[in-house]
């Protein structure tokens, strides 16, 4: 044993992998980009051969770094955005579809249908939108009903490529996230998928989140390699997060932001957040609710390439800093539609408060205060309409736009709570690398705390009187 573990993060924009020691260490990484297509108004799409060809890359630059073989990982985990949906041939692995991203709202009518004839499916969801993709696959109903086809999130796909196409999978985490799951049997929703008249053959076989999942393929990947965890991204960043008890919370900061709160062994129904199993283990289940903020990162990409009002990340978190206040300006992020506790898909961004005075600066500071101020909304729903569940003393975060000083100590002062900062940005990967070491062995569920090492943590420097005055204004701006 090596005691190494590869971690695959597919996420939205991009896809990581990163090689972690039992120590916790970093051994090797690589990260290659997810290119995004947008065929038509309310369509985000992605190439999944892409996705696969990106996956062997991001592995190959890890190995390099890291000095390591094929041979010599112990375990792979694989994680990633959830509820994206592509249909590929069984005997080939060849994509028939693109694949349609959790960001695309072509289900939303499809999603009001099915909800009225009593199945809850979101627009976001997988369950929104299957029947229209498998449709625009030529013979797709006749093929699927041959067995011909397998349809899953980028984890199964991921999974099929790895393992020569033995292994058609993916674990309750991703499962639960499509609105396909059966949170009472664990398994498929059989009457939807009846419904909707599609074959459960094309379904993945669902999966515990960790134990003995498969094999790689040694002509693909070049060793057999034992893939032991699969998990959604956001249930991966709470385990690396250590939110192990009811009421723990953990933030992540990407192109959306989800807030994440355990509620232990029971499924909670709370408005305004989707339920979750964060994972599923032999026989034990633990599960979360959800709040989401659709966009969170992606603001930032907004005001750098689309507006252009700074050249890069960087340049626009020094004038943030530089800039002691927004003048009355208020921004509303919902670039991609309101989520929790609204909710609301049709939902568009709004800009607050402009005058002749207003400056570049100033949209700048108040689109991080808008950003911090959504966080703040969607978590203090959660704990509202779950007064059963407690808020920690402080809160964590990961992710990419986490690494940002400025918006963190921003979103301290309107939590008016401590933000500590994990120190491995990546929590999905190391929550799911975590994971797939507590199938080796390596450590218990509680002994792997010596990898989450939090590096930084911000204090709240507002007055409760000027945080409150605050967020009070926010809102008003947008929702009274």
């Amino acid at each position: 044993m090596h005691n190494t573990i590869l971690a695959i993060d597919a996420g939205t924009t991009s896809v990581r992998a990163i090689i972690f020691s039992a120590s916790g260490a970093v051994l090797g990484a690589g990260s290659m980009p997810c290119a995004m297509s947008y065929p038509q108004p309310g369509h985000v799409e992605q190439n999944g051969l892409d996705i696969w060809q990106g996956t062997k890359a991001a592995i190959e630059q890890a190995l390099k770094q890291s000095g390591l073989g094929p041979s010599q990982l112990d375990a792979i985990g694989i994680t990633g955005q959830r509820t994206s949906v592509m249909i590929w041939e069984r005997s080939t692995g060849m994509p028939l579809s693109p694949m349609v991203s959790w960001q695309d709202v072509r289900g939303a009518a499809r999603a009001d249908e099915l909800t009225a004839k009593g199945f809850m499916v979101a627009a976001p969801t997988a369950a929104a939108k299957l029947e229209q993709i498998i449709d625009s696959v030529d013979e797709g109903r006749a093929r699927m009903k041959r067995g011909e086809l397998c349809w899953g999130n980028v984890d199964s796909y991921l999974a099929f490529c790895l393992t020569g196409g033995t292994k058609h999978i993916t674990d309750m985490s991703q499962a639960c996230a499509t609105c396909y799951y059966d949170f009472f049997a664990h398994g498929w929703l059989q009457d939807l998928i009846d419904h909707q008249n599609l074959s459960l053959s094309m379904f993945p076989s669902q999966t515990d989140s960790w134990g003995d999942l498969g094999m790689t393929s040694a002509e693909v990947f070049g060793a057999q390699v034992p893939l032991c965890a699969i998990l959604g991204d956001q249930q991966a960043a709470m385990i690396a997060q250590g939110a192990k008890a009811a009421g723990d919370v953990s933030i992540s900061y990407g192109t959306s932001a989800a807030i994440n709160i355990h509620t232990g062994s029971e499924l909670m129904l709370v408005e305004g957040t989707y339920p979750l199993v964060t994972y599923h283990h032999e026989g034990e289940t633990a599960y979360c609710i959800e709040g989401l903020v659709y966009t969170a990162g992606a603001m930032f990409d907004w005001l750098t390439n689309s507006l252009e009002l700074a050249p890069d990340l960087e340049a626009l978190s020094q004038t943030v800093d530089k800039t002691p206040s927004s003048a009355g300006v208020y921004v509303l992020p919902a670039l991609q539609g309101l989520g929790s506790p609204h909710n609301d898909p049709t939902r568009h961004g709004q800009i607050s408060g402009l005058t002749r005075g207003t400056t570049k600066a100033h949209i700048m500071r108040a689109t991080m205060e808008g950003l911090a101020c959504r966080i703040r909304e969607a978590t203090d729903a959660c704990y509202i309409a779950a007064p059963n569940l407690t808020k920690p003393d402080s809160l964590r975060v990961d992710g990419g736009a986490s690494n940002n000083d400025v918006l963190m100590q921003i979103q301290a002062d309107i939590f008016g709570t401590p933000i500590e900062r994990l120190a491995i940005r990546d929590a999905a990967a190391l929550g799911v690398a975590i994971s797939a070491g507590t199938a080796l062995g390596m450590w218990d569920k509680s002994g792997a705390d010596h990898m989450r090492k939090i590096d930084k943590t911000f204090t709240p420097q507002w007055s409760q009187d000027q945080r409150e005055e605050f967020f009070s204004n926010w809102k008003q701006a947008f929702y009274l």
